[in-house]
């Protein structure tokens, strides 16, 4: 099952999500560091997408990242990068669902 679709039936039945976190907003981006691809990923011609799910405090610093899907060899560039991620102030804390894309 999907996180959104269990959010979905979550919100369905009435649960009551925590009021320190907003799930599926969308902050802009202020400032972005892009992942360095790692090397063994190039020799191995390993591309693809890493889904990860950020936590973003009211400040607009990544607090949390958790990855959702990606090869093993990109993951942890993607996830250093986005740490460095910096989003918009904003009243709460809130999820960001991201893709970063190797290629």
């Amino acid at each position: 099952m999907s996180i959104r679709h269990a959010l979905s039936i979550a919100l369905l039945c009435g649960a009551l999500l925590s009021a320190s976190a907003v799930y599926g907003a969308s902050r802009p981006v202020t400032r972005k560091k892009a992942p360095i691809y790692p090397e063994l990923a190039k020799r191995m011609r390993v591309a693809g997408s890493v889904k990860l799910e950020l936590t973003v405090d009211a400040s607009g610093k990544v607090e949390n990242v958790k990855v959702l899907s990606g090869h093993q060899l990109l993951t942890s560039a993607a996830v250093e990068a986005a740490k460095e991620w910096l989003y918009q102030p904003g009243d709460a804390t809130t999820s960001e669902m991201v893709e970063i894309e190797f290629k």
